[in-house]
C-alpha cells in the first residue's frame, strides 16, 4: 500500500512499510530506511537464465570438481519459478532452448565440458541421482517402481545418506540431461489455482564427481540441486482432499526448515531441529556442514502475493547470516601419507627439543634465584628440612633414628646456624 517492490542499488530489494534485514546483518554503508532485504546478488525481472548460472552456479562447478561438497537450494511460493529456474521448460523443449535452459542442463554441460578440457592426466567419473520427498516419504525417481523402502543414515564420516538410492554413472552430458528428464517425468505435480503444474513434492537432483588424480589421491565432490516444492496457502490454492494433504506436508517441512535456518543463523542456539522433518536432514550436510550453499529465492513483485513475498525475503536474509566450514573431500594415497607421517614426526621431533630447552632454561633460573640460607621447620624435638641451593630437601631427623612430623611452628634459620 505504500508503494511497489523494486530493486534498489546494490543487492538490495525494498519493500515499503516493511523492515527488512535487521541493521546488525547488514554490509558496512547500508543506509537505507530500514524496508531493505540485503543479499549476495540481486536478479531483477529483465535478468535472463545464463546471468543466474553465471553468478550462482558457475562457481560451484568449480568447487565441485576441486573436491568442495555444494548446493543450490531453490526456495520461494508457488508458481514462482523455482522449477523453471531449475530445470528450465519443460519437457525436451526446454533443454534445446539455449536462452531458457535451467541450471541444471548448464550445470550438466559446463562440468563434462571442463572435464573434457582437464590437461592434469586425472579420471573423472560422474554419478546422478535423484529423490522425492513426497508425504515426508522418500521416492527414487531414478527407479520409482522399486520396492525397495529407502531411509536416511547417518555417520560421522560420511554425513547424512539414502540408503538404497540408486546412483547411476553418466558417461556425458546428453545421458545425464536423459536421466533427469526421465527423473522429472515421475515426479509428483498437480494443478491449483496458482499454479497448473504445481510441484507436490521437494526433488533433490545430486551429481558425484571423483576424480583420480595421477599421484594416486582422489577427490570426491557432491554437487546438490534442491527444487522445494513451494510455499502456499489453501485459501488462495483451493486444495482439497490429497492436494490439501500435500499442502499441509509441504508447509510443515518448509516451516521445519525455516527453524534450522532460524537455529542457525543464532549464535546462542546449541540445538539445531535437523530431524524434525526428512527434509531438513537430508540436507544437514548443506545447511550447517561441510557444504557451500547457496539459497535462490524466487519472489513474485505482484500485490496480492505480498505476503508470500515478504515471507521468503525474510527467510533468505535470514538465511544469510549461516556461515558453513567447507574442506576438501579427499583420499590420500600411501606415498602422501607417508610425506605427511614424516612431517608430523619432524614437526614432533622439534617440539620435543623445543620443550627440553624450555625445562633447561627452567632450571637455570631456579638455581640463579635460589636464596643464600636454607629453610629448616622443626618442632619441639621432631623433625626439620633442610633446603639447600640445590632444591633439595633432606629429612634432619633422618639421621637420627626417626621423628614427628614438623608442625607449623617453624623458624628460619641461617647456613651458618644450620
Amino acid at each position: 500500500k505504500e508503494g511497489p517492490l523494486r530493486v534498489g542499488e546494490g543487492e538490495r530489494i525494498l519493500v515499503p512499510g516493511v523492515h527488512g534485514t535487521p541493521v546488525k546483518r547488514r554490509k558496512a554503508g547500508d543506509d537505507d530506511d530500514g524496508s531493505a532485504f540485503h543479499y549476495d546478488q540481486v536478479f531483477g525481472p529483465e535478468s535472463t537464465q545464463a546471468d543466474v548460472f553465471q553468478s550462482v552456479l558457475n562457481n560451484s562447478v568449480s568447487y565441485v570438481l576441486e573436491g568442495f561438497n555444494a548446493t543450490v537450494l531453490a526456495y520461494g511460493q508457488t508458481g514462482a519459478g523455482k522449477t523453471y529456474n531449475m530445470f528450465g521448460p519443460p519437457g525436451m523443449e526446454g533443454v534445446d532452448d539455449r536462452e531458457c535452459r535451467g541450471m541444471i542442463p548448464r550445470a550438466l554441460d559446463e562440468i563434462f565440458d571442463r572435464i573434457d578440457k582437464d590437461k592434469s592426466g586425472s579420471s573423472f567419473e560422474v554419478k546422478l541421482s535423484m529423490v522425492e520427498i513426497y508425504l515426508e516419504e522418500l521416492i527414487d525417481l531414478l527407479k520409482p517402481q522399486s520396492y525397495q523402502k529407502l531411509r536416511l543414515r547417518e555417520s560421522v564420516f560420511a554425513g547424512v545418506w539414502v540408503e538404497g538410492l540408486t546412483h547411476s554413472t553418466v558417461p556425458s552430458s546428453k545421458a545425464a540431461l536423459e536421466l533427469v528428464l526421465g527423473g522429472m517425468a515421475n515426479r509428483t505435480v498437480g494443478a491449483t489455482n496458482m499454479n497448473e503444474a504445481s510441484s507436490r513434492s521437494h526433488c533433490i537432483v545430486s551429481l558425484r564427481v571423483e576424480r583420480a588424480m595421477p599421484d594416486g589421491v582422489v577427490q570426491c565432490g557432491v554437487l546438490h540441486f534442491a527444487d522445494l516444492a513451494g510455499m502456499e496457502r489453501v485459501d488462495r490454492t483451493g486444495a482439497q482432499g490429497q492436494t490439501l494433504e500435500e499442502a499441509k506436508r509441504i508447509n510443515l517441512s518448509l516451516s521445519a526448515l525455516g527453524n534450522c535456518i532460524g537455529a542457525l543463523a543464532d549464535p546462542c542456539r546449541t540445538h539445531i531441529p535437523f530431524r524434525d522433518a526428512k527434509l531438513t536432514f537430508l540436507l544437514k550436510n548443506s545447511l550447517g556442514g561441510n557444504a557451500k550453499t547457496t539459497l535462490l529465492v524466487a519472489c513474485s513483485s505482484r500485490l496480492r502475493d505480498v505476503d508470500e513475498t515478504v515471507t521468503a525475503l525474510r527467510f533468505g536474509a535470514r538465511a544469510r547470516a549461516v556461515k558453513n566450514v567447507v574442506k576438501v573431500n579427499q583420499k590420500l594415497c600411501a606415498q602422501e601419507l607417508q610425506r605427511l607421517l614424516d612431517k608430523l614426526q619432524q614437526e614432533h621431533r622439534a617440539l620435543q627439543e623445543y620443550c627440553l630447552s624450555l625445562e633447561q632454561q627452567l632450571d637455570c633460573a631456579k638455581e640463579n634465584s635460589s636464596p643464600a640460607g636454607a629453610l629448616v621447620s622443626g618442632g619441639g624435638g621432631g623433625n626439620a628440612s633442610v633446603s639447600n641451593s640445590g632444591g633439595a630437601r633432606k629429612s634432619l631427623g633422618e639421621a637420627g633414628g626417626g621423628g614427628v612430623p614438623a608442625h607449623s611452628g617453624a623458624r628460619q634459620l641461617s647456613n651458618k646456624g644450620v
